[in-house]
């Protein structure tokens, strides 16, 4: 009986610091922020044999992405 008792107090007070810290973060003001213009990524010019580039224009290619997703492809701990 007593180790339920410490089970449902621990449960109480660890379901009470997940409610406590799960609250929302105040407003950010998104104005005192510089815009944020991604620099685009051009293509080398096409050797003969290889195929065309289809890119969607909702989701153009960038510098920024293109190092992100270098950085995430190489990270040891994912």
């Amino acid at each position: 009986m007593k180790g339920k008792s410490i089970l449902f107090v621990l449960g109480f007070f660890g379901s009470m610091i997940l409610y406590m810290g799960c609250q929302r973060d105040p407003e950010i003001d998104m104005d005192n922020f510089p815009p944020h213009t991604p620099t685009s990524f051009d293509f080398p010019p096409r050797q003969q044999g290889y195929p065309v580039y289809e890119i969607k224009s909702d989701n153009p290619l960038t510098e920024e992405g293109i190092a992100l997703g270098r950085f995430l492809f190489y990270d040891p701990i994912l």
